[in-house]
């Protein structure tokens, strides 16, 4: 053996003997209370809490654990940090490169408190720390960044079995108690910059208000990605989140893709009336309203397998989004609705306090009487066939309230086949002629076009039916209300019937034997008021029924003293 690699041989056992007699030593004078004296008060007297330790034991080579390390509140009773047990490794040599390697950090069970009193101050705000991170931001100039002596790297973080409560006094927040496990490693340079990689997964149980939720999620990440699924279970129905975040420390780029196997919507809509009502408390009102960051960007795919909504139901749906600068665009969405198909696509500007909207909607096949069972007023009635229609519009506004203020639309419609069943409408106009075939009469298409504008539909069709026609041109409010008119051809047949059941019937015209009858509906859609169209009638009417209607209508010339009162004329003049 060489003179040189004896010489290596006796300085590594040197080494070796220093290292395990160091150790020995540092055992031997760093018990438990001795540790416990060096790091107990001066911890105590950073956080200002009071720290209970029962277990400690630090080596050279295996490193520090601790055991059952307990941070209390600030009233000293109640526990607002506690950990289980607690182990930390390193490797030595590196320190010589300025390299500080921490093998691993294991956490078994975890638990802390979070807690915002009546006041609104938070539990964590009277921790010393805090203190003077607050009087620091208020100091701060922006400084220069704070830099490490050296290197950090952390090769394994371990957490089992944490456990988080929160609880908030006024309500703000949702009480939350969640469980969570997590597996991750650490590398910061001397310059400060973290980079951060593991996976974690936790379940959480929510209550907010009135509304109870269950969370679960698994995630891993990279400093560079997110990738994140994610299941929430509210109100009887689940729904999962899942995709990825790109560069999540600086310009986010977001895949979220929400899924579902069943929704019910009414549910869920009423939601908000569970949720606490927030109180203002002096705060300012005329809050500017929350827009999304200009740089995120996201994208993804919506999937639902059946969503309800008043007994209607809507399956497949399916659709892409994306939000890019402050635009919300919906593409391609689809679903099967009321034995029909929908389809639709819709652009939204979040840039303004009232975003803007603009989009198009195409109907096909749907079955009418069961999208009025779902959206039309309670006692209206029902109207049967089958709708195809098409829709473009526009508008300012989230909420119905505004929305209506500021819609315009415009499109055609044609329902097939179809019917009215008890329609009040319908009915009020069956009781005016006299005509029960009126009542739930059938028909072979319905057709014309609209325009919202204004908050009212300006309305444009036509009505074929076996014994009866309509032409239809008028306003229907998106409020109800009805300034509707509408001629009515009523066949031969019919025709003779009107005739002998009502008096002015004798001043109406025929084209090729069908009677034609003007009327005006106005009123509302539940409590609609039908009555002759007086105008169209005086055009026509000749000699003696000039002069009845001029009785009915008084002349300007003659001011108001009219001995009878309009509508009892009217009534004498058809009514036999």
């Amino acid at each position: 053996m060489g003179r040189l690699a004896k010489v290596a041989i006796a300085l590594a056992a040197i080494l070796i003997l220093v290292l395990v007699g160091l150790n020995i030593a540092l055992r031997a004078y760093l018990t438990q209370e001795r540790v416990r004296a060096l790091v107990i008060p001066p911890a105590e007297r950073i956080l200002q809490r009071k720290i209970f330790l029962e277990k400690i034991q630090v080596s050279l080579f295996k490193g520090i654990s601790l055991g059952n390390l307990v941070v209390k509140e600030a009233d000293g009773e109640r526990a607002f940090l506690r950990i289980k047990a607690l182990a930390l490794k390193y490797k030595l040599l590196p320190l010589l490169k300025k390299e500080f390697v921490i093998t691993k950090i294991q956490l078994i069970e975890p638990y802390v408190r979070i807690h915002r009193d009546a006041a609104g101050h938070f539990n964590f705000e009277s921790l010393g720390p805090m203190k003077n991170l607050k009087k620091e931001t208020a100091t701060s100039k922006g400084g220069e960044k704070r830099s490490l002596p050296l290197a950090l790297t952390i090769e394994n973080i371990q957490v089992r079995r944490a456990h988080v409560v929160v609880q908030d006094d006024l309500k703000e927040l949702p009480d939350t108690d969640l469980t969570a496990n997590a597996s991750l490693s650490l590398a910061m340079e001397s310059n400060g910059a973290p980079s951060l990689s593991g996976d974690t997964d936790f379940t959480g149980h929510l209550l907010y208000g009135q509304v109870r939720s269950l969370v679960k999620c698994e995630a891993s990440f990279t400093p560079q990605k997110l990738t994140y699924n994610a299941t929430v279970e509210t109100e009887g129905d689940t729904i999962t989140f899942s995709g990825q975040v790109m560069n999540y420390m600086e310009q986010s780029s977001v895949i979220l893709n929400i899924s579902s196997p069943l929704l019910h919507l009414d549910r869920l809509m009423n939601l908000p009336k569970k949720l606490p009502k927030r109180e203002s408390k002096g705060r300012k009102s005329g809050k500017k309203k929350a827009t999304p960051p200009p740089k995120l960007e996201a994208k993804g795919e919506i999937k639902v397998n059946e969503a309800l909504y008043k007994g209607l139901k809507a399956q497949a749906i399916q659709g892409t989004y994306q939000l890019k600068g402050g635009i919300f665009t919906l593409q391609q969405a689809k679903a099967k609705v009321a034995q029909g198909e929908l389809e639709k696509s819709v652009r939204i500007d979040l840039n303004t306090p009232l975003p803007s909207c603009q989009g198009e909607a195409t109907l096909k096949g749907m079955n009418m009487a069961s999208l009025m069972a779902a959206f039309a007023p309670k006692g209206t009635g029902v109207v049967t066939g089958t709708l195809d229609s098409h829709v473009a519009f526009s508008g300012r506004g989230i909420q119905w309230s505004t929305l209506k203020k500021r819609l315009s639309a415009n499109g055609a419609f044609s329902l097939k086949k179809g019917g009215f069943l008890n329609f009040k409408a319908v009915n009020a106009i069956a009781t005016l002629l006299k005509l029960n075939e009126l009542k739930d009469m059938a028909f072979s298409e319905l057709r014309g076009n609209f325009k919202v504008v204004q908050g009212k539909v300006l309305l444009k069709g036509t009505l074929n039916s076996q014994d009866v026609k309509a032409q239809i041109q008028g306003t229907v409010g998106l409020d109800g209300t009805l300034n509707l008119p509408v001629v009515l051809k009523l066949s031969p047949k019919l025709g003779d019937k009107l005739k002998k059941s009502v008096s002015f019937a004798r001043y109406l015209s025929r084209e090729k034997g069908w009677m034609v009858v003007p009327i005006k509906l106005t009123g509302s859609v539940d409590r609609p008021i039908p009555t002759p169209d007086l105008g169209i009638l005086k055009e026509r009417l000749k000699g003696e029924a000039t002069k009845a209607l001029e009785r009915l209508l008084p002349d300007e010339t003659l001011g108001t003293n009219a001995q009878e009162p309009p509508l009892k004329s009217l009534k004498g003049l058809f009514d036999r």
